[in-house]
Formats: structure tokens, C-alpha cells, sequence
């Protein structure tokens, strides 16, 4: 290599690392602009600021000369299948500068943390950084003062001894955070206690499901699926999840008890043996299915003494994380356009809720939608108070609602986000076994069925598919076995199309492989073929329509309608899907399985006409929506004269993607007609 050509290559090195570090500054300044700064304490949780990382989510808040943060953590489910908290931890400080009138909290969006800092009396500045690792469940308060002051951190628990979460009238009430599985269920549900260790250098505290009374059992005896339950994974099995608290040359100092937000709790305060300019405190988490306790104390405490070291490393690694997180995608609107302009306020709403879905970017199970780790007290949300209200309150809980959850995801793909996407798919891929093994149980064909309201077991909601033992969800004898009772759910199954159709777009926008997701996306369409050419044959002797298409009845499309035929929304997504699936590389299928997805395809019906009624029209005898064109191919011309109901005919032509005559009779039946197909 000549001199001359090794300066040419040394130089666009040089313009690149240079050009890539100019960008880096360009973006932190952008992201730097919405961090957040509070200057007078919050009134309460409500008032908390979101700690994000790895699959922990902090709500932290200064609140009566104390810090306070509430720990949550994906995966951490109980018995009723709810998602709880691990618990709250306060910390107070001697002498205390929050009491100085000097308090300055600010959320750290670009370095991913909350830094907390006042004065004492004297004039000296006080800091606690409260930051989570990325690659380990530890989260670290560090705190550093120009003179010597005393800490008290405390762990607090509201689950010290099991309560009874009542049958109230609505699904909103007590048993909000278990609702999907035991709203209105006649017997007894029980928020069941944690185990508390207090030891002299740490607290211990974890809870194990009792597989005994968990939900999943539940399930499979009210669902019929006694006979295969060697088949069904059940995600609780020896599940124990919990942590620590421990910090440097701190011992314990006593119990607490008290109550807040009206919800009673006891607290283990540890202090420091003596007071100093440095502190810290961590909190190190442990989740595992382990037969054996001993196991789970071994794992976590090694991560204890892991997180003894000095934590400057793990510190750098979270930087270069969080770096590479927002350098990775970036939306920003009206840069320092401030609190009054609408634009700029929009773009830091969009860089907050990015921020705390990081939250999961390694969790066991997808970001709720409901809130996500981040919820609190729900006296501070809604006014409800009093026993078994607790900070674990979350409505619509115990459930993965699927098309609220795709919206959480969707977003990912143009962000860049694609490892926040496989908790969401992680999902659907570890209850795939369950999904296939129920469709053959009850209807002896392939496919697998995720409903619309399925539990973390990946089966159905207990309260959706019926309890036999009555009350307001009550399931009748006669119901056939394998399908919801509720309306609003029940045979909803498309949404497993929808996250097909994602998984796919994940594979086209990142490159990465698609191997591991591809068996669940198989087997969504192959279940809407099979199932309803067997539907078809129950109730006609043939598996196919008069015209040798699929009829997809009877069907549900989203919440109100319950007894569709040929909903738009599925055959739109499988025509996406199988069409997908045929154009994949030859690594990913077989001439077998092309010819399969073609036949799909050619099985299903070219939609002309569809008649929509709402619930409410049904109810007062309104005639209800006429949809045109719904699922037509845009390039196909067309004649038609059709009939609708309440006396209605609807003539048209189409040509060239466009509706170029249309005549309803009567005329007035007119305004209820919706083209789809228009592009004018």
C-alpha cells in the first residue's frame, strides 16, 4: 500500500469517527433538552418520575423529607396470575436536606436516570444518582455529601399477610389486578403473602407461587383440559421472585409499620453504622422456577455479592447502552421550543413513553399495556381507597389484551428498536405449545388459538371463558366446551394474525433471523384454514362455501361483533400473512409448504359487500352500515348489483381502483353506504 493511498484511507477514518462523534453530540444535546426538573417535593406516588432499565421500572418521588421508589419487574406474577410490585423502599437522611427548601430532581433521559440533589443547613451539596443496570436486575442508590450524613434505607411490603380480595360489582374494584381471570368469580380469591427475611447485614423478600392454588390449574380443570395437561407449559411452576436490600457497612435497625395511601404495610429499616460523605445502596432482584428454595437463595445471593464490587464499570455499560439507545432512532420536534409550544411538547412525550418501554428490553413477558411497570397507588388514580387496595392495583390485570398490546409494539420497527419487540413475541412463542395443544384437544386439527383476553398461562381468561360455578360470568352447561362465553372475546382470534404480521415486519426491517418466530406464524394461518373448513362442515357437510371459498363463520371482529361472517380484518390479515409466508426465502420453507400457503390464498373469499350492524343499532332496530369493497383486489373491475337488508339494493361499477358509478335504492339508505375502495 503506497504512502499516499494509507493517508487517503487514515483520513476517512478520521472524517468518519469524527462525523459519528459530531452526530452523537447533535443527538445528546436534542435528547438533553426534555429532561425533567422538579424543584419542590411531589404530594404524593402520584407525583413520581419512571427509573428505567433492563426489565425494571422505579416510580421514584421525594415526599415528606423522604425519597421513596417503588420496585416493578416483568415477570413478577402471583397465583391469580397478576402482576405485582416487589415492594417499596424509603430512604431519609441525617441531617436531612430536603428540609432546606433546596431540592432539585431531575429525570436523566439521555444517561438513564434520576438524580436527586439539595443542600444541607450549612451550605454542603448532597447527590443520590438512582440508576438500574441494563444486563442485571440490580438497581444502585448512590449518595454522595460534602459532609458526613447518616442513612436510613427501609423496605417496606403491604403483602405481609394474605388478604381476601372481595367479589365486588365491578371489575374495576379489588380484584382489578386479577380481573381477567376472576372478576365476578363466586368463590373466594385471595391475595396470598410474601416471605419476609430480615437478617442483620440485609433484608431478604420473595414470593413463591403455590402451583397448588394458581391460576393455571384453574384453568385446565374449568377448560376441560384435564386429559392433556402433561401437554401444557405452565409458566408459574415453581416460580419465586423477589430480591434484596443491602447496602455498604449498613445493619439493621429496627421495624416499621404504618400506612399509606391508606393501604397498611410494615417496613425493616437498615442504617448506616456511621455517618460519611459516601453511601450506597442496592437492591438486587432474582427471578427462577426452582423446585428447590436453596437454589433461588444461591442465585440471588450471588448477585449480592456481585454487586459488592465497584459498580463503575457497570456504570460505563449502561452509558454506552443508553448512548446507543437514542442514537439508534430520533424524532424531536420544534427543538427548544419549550413548555408553551404544542410540537415540542409532543416530541418529549414521545422521547418519555420511549424511555420507560425500555424498561423491558430483557423482560420474561411483554410491556403491559395497561401501564406497564409503572403503576402506583390507586388512590392517586381513581379514589379508590381501603382494604385490599393496594399499591399492586391495576385494572384489567392478569391479562395480555392483545389489541391493545400490539399497539404498544408496533412502533418499535421505525424506532429501531427491535430488542424492546421480543418480550412481546417471547410471548407467543413460550405459549405456543398450550395454543396448539387446546386446538387439538377440542376440534382435533393443527393450528394454534390465542384468544383476545388470554392469561399469562396463554390460555383463555378464566372470567371470559366462564365460570361453571355461576355468578355474573356464570357458564352454561349446554355452552360448547373450548369457546368463550364472553362476547366481547370470544372467538377472537385474529390479533395471533396481527403479531404474525409483525414478526414478519421485524424480520424485513432488521435482517435478523426469523427461525425461532416462524412456527407460531405458521401455525395462526394454518388454524384459520383448518378450523373453519371443520366449521364449515358442521353446520353445512362441506368444508368449503357454494363457491369453493373459506367461510370464516362463526366469527368475531374486535369487541361488538359476536357472530360475523368473513370479518374484514381476518382476511385481510390472512391474505397479508400466507402471501408473506409464500415469499420467503427458500431457507425458511419448502415447495410443500408454498403450495400450502397458495391453496390458503386461493381458498379465500374476494369480500364485495358487508353489512355492518353496531350492538346499539341492533338493539333500536336501525338498519345499520353497508361497507363496499372492503376486501377487494384494487386492480380487479367490476359490475355489480347486490342486496342489503331493510329492502336495500346497491348497484356499482368499478374500474381502475375507482368506484365510478353507485346507485342505492332506496335513496335514502344512501348515507349508510361506505366505499373503501375510493380513492377520491
Amino acid at each position: 500500500m503506497t504512502e499516499k493511498l494509507l493517508a487517503i484511507l487514515l483520513l476517512a477514518i478520521g472524517s468518519t469517527s469524527a462525523s459519528m462523534a459530531q452526530r452523537t453530540l447533535v443527538v445528546n444535546d436534542l435528547i438533553d433538552q426534555y429532561n425533567i426538573v422538579w424543584k419542590t417535593p411531589s404530594e404524593n406516588a402520584g407525583g413520581s418520575m419512571p427509573c428505567a432499565g433492563g426489565d425494571v421500572g422505579l416510580n421514584v418521588w421525594v415526599e415528606n423529607d423522604d425519597l421513596l421508589f417503588y420496585l416493578g419487574r416483568a415477570g413478577c406474577r402471583d397465583e391469580n396470575g397478576a402482576l405485582l410490585k416487589l415492594g417499596r423502599v424509603r430512604v431519609k437522611l441525617i441531617p436531612n436536606p430536603f428540609q432546606s427548601g433546596t431540592l432539585r430532581q431531575e429525570l436523566k433521559l439521555r444517561q438513564g436516570y434520576v438524580l436527586v440533589s439539595a443542600k444541607q443547613a450549612d451550605g454542603s451539596p448532597l447527590a443520590i444518582k438512582v440508576w438500574v443496570e441494563v444486563f442485571r436486575p440490580i438497581i444502585h442508590l448512590d449518595i454522595e455529601s460534602d459532609s458526613p450524613v447518616t442513612v436510613e434505607a427501609t423496605y417496606e411490603s403491604w403483602r405481609t399477610e394474605t388478604i381476601e380480595l372481595p367479589n365486588d360489582r365491578s371489575k374495576h374494584d379489588r380484584r382489578a389486578m386479577c380481573m381477567i381471570n376472576y372478576d365476578a368469580y363466586p368463590g373466594k380469591v385471595f391475595l396470598y403473602r410474601d416471605r419476609i427475611d430480615p437478617a442483620e447485614a440485609l433484608v431478604r423478600f420473595y414470593h413463591r407461587v403455590d402451583n397448588e392454588k394458581d391460576c393455571f390449574n384453574f384453568q385446565v380443570r374449568q377448560q376441560g383440559l384435564e386429559p392433556i395437561r402433561d401437554r401444557l407449559v405452565n409458566p408459574l411452576e415453581n416460580l419465586v421472585w423477589g430480591g434484596a436490600l443491602v447496602g455498604d457497612n449498613f445493619a439493621l435497625a429496627g421495624e416499621t409499620s404504618g400506612k399509606y395511601a391508606e393501604c397498611p404495610f410494615r417496613g425493616w429499616k437498615y442504617a448506616s453504622k456511621v455517618p460519611a460523605e459516601s453511601h450506597r445502596i442496592r437492591v438486587c432482584l432474582h427471578t427462577d422456577q426452582v423446585e428447590n428454595m436453596d437454589d433461588w437463595q444461591t442465585g440471588l445471593q450471588e448477585l449480592i455479592v456481585s454487586s459488592a464490587v465497584d459498580n463503575r464499570e457497570a456504570w460505563k455499560k449502561n452509558l454506552k447502552w443508553w448512548s446507543d439507545f437514542w442514537n439508534r432512532s430520533y424524532l424531536v420536534i420544534n427543538s427548544g421550543g419549550g413548555e408553551k409550544d404544542l410540537g415540542w411538547r409532543l416530541g418529549r412525550n414521545y422521547q418519555f413513553f420511549r424511555y420507560m418501554l425500555a424498561s423491558n428490553v430483557n423482560g420474561r413477558e411483554p410491556t403491559l399495556f395497561n401501564g406497564g411497570l409503572f403503576t402506583f397507588d390507586p388512590l392517586y388514580v381513581n379514589g379508590k381507597k381501603g382494604p385490599g387496595y393496594t399499591p399492586d392495583h391495576r385494572q384489567w390485570g392478569a391479562a395480555f389484551t392483545a389489541q391493545n398490546q400490539r399497539l404498544v409494539y408496533r412502533p418499535m420497527l421505525k424506532t429501531g428498536d427491535f430488542d424492546l419487540l421480543l418480550p412481546g413475541f417471547g410471548y407467543y412463542l413460550n405459549g405456543l405449545p398450550n395454543a396448539q395443544a387446546r386446538v387439538r384437544h377440542y376440534w382435533q386439527h393443527d393450528g394454534c388459538c390465542f384468544e383476545e383476553q388470554s392469561a399469562i398461562t396463554g390460555l383463555p381468561g378464566a372470567c371470559q371463558y366462564g365460570f361453571v360455578e355461576g355468578g355474573r360470568r356464570s357458564r352454561p352447561k349446554d355452552f360448547e366446551v373450548g369457546i368463550q362465553v364472553n362476547h366481547a372475546g370470544g372467538k377472537v382470534y385474529e390479533e395471533q394474525l396481527d403479531w404474525s404480521w409483525l414478526m414478519l415486519q421485524y424480520h424485513y426491517f432488521s435482517g435478523n433471523d426469523l427461525a425461532r418466530e416462524l412456527p407460531f406464524i405458521e401455525q395462526s394461518v394454518i388454524f384459520y384454514d383448518e378450523h373453519y373448513r371443520y366449521r364449515c362442515k358442521q353446520l353445512t357437510g362441506k368444508e368449503l362455501d357454494d363457491d369453493g371459498k373459506l367461510a370464516i363463520y362463526p366469527a368475531n371482529t374486535l369487541e361488538a361483533h359476536w357472530d360475523a361472517r368473513n370479518p374484514t380484518s381476518v382476511i385481510a390479515g390472512l391474505r397479508r400473512v400466507a402471501t408473506a409466508l409464500l415469499c420467503l426465502p427458500d431457507k425458511y420453507t419448502t415447495p410443500e409448504k408454498k403450495r400450502r400457503w397458495q391453496a390458503i390464498l386461493d381458498r379465500l373469499p374476494e369480500m364485495l359487500m358487508q353489512t355492518h350492524f353496531s350492538l346499539d343499532e341492533q338493539r333500536s332496530g336501525k338498519p345499520g352500515r353497508i361497507r363496499l369493497l372492503p376486501a377487494w383486489p384494487a386492480e380487479w373491475e367490476v359490475d355489480f348489483k347486490m342486496h342489503a337488508p331493510y329492502k336495500t339494493t346497491v348497484e356499482g361499477k368499478v374500474r381502475s381502483g375507482r368506484m365510478t358509478f353507485l346507485k342505492v335504492t332506496p335513496k335514502e339508505r344512501r348515507n349508510a353506504v361506505i366505499v373503501l375502495l375510493s380513492r377520491e
